[in-house]
């Protein structure tokens, strides 16, 4: 009968390493605290970046979201405590250092462009 392939060939039987399963189980501990020290070392970078990325967020100046005279200016022109604009569209006092206003000429005169900008 044929009793297959030669398994001691293929399969030769090997000597335990030095130290044996204790020398494995100290290898395997120091290889899982090297990765929770690296895992802890790579959470506090992200916390850093994260606290950096915040706090330049939360002192960024805030953009106002009307940049030209509208709203209380509109009333107060209204009721005449402020001077009519001699354009239809104006930068407020205040907003002239920072917004700018150009008038776009066009073929029909009841149309009014304006290309506005922040400087």
């Amino acid at each position: 009968m044929n009793e297959g392939p030669d398994l001691d060939r293929w399969l030769p039987e090997l000597e335990p390493p030095p130290g044996g399963l204790t020398a494995l189980r100290e290898r395997l501990a120091r290889r899982e605290s090297r990765r929770a020290v690296a895992r802890f070392s790579y959470s506090a970078a992200a916390v850093v970046v994260l606290a950096l990325v915040s706090s330049l967020l939360w002192f960024a100046p805030t953009r106002d979201a009307s940049p030209l005279a509208i709203g209380d200016d509109l009333i107060a022109i209204r009721l005449g405590l402020l001077d009519a604009p001699s354009e239809l569209v104006s930068v407020a006092p205040d907003r002239r250092h920072k917004q700018a206003l150009q008038r776009v000429a066009t073929r029909d005169e009841r149309v009014a462009l304006y290309l506005a900008g922040s400087i």
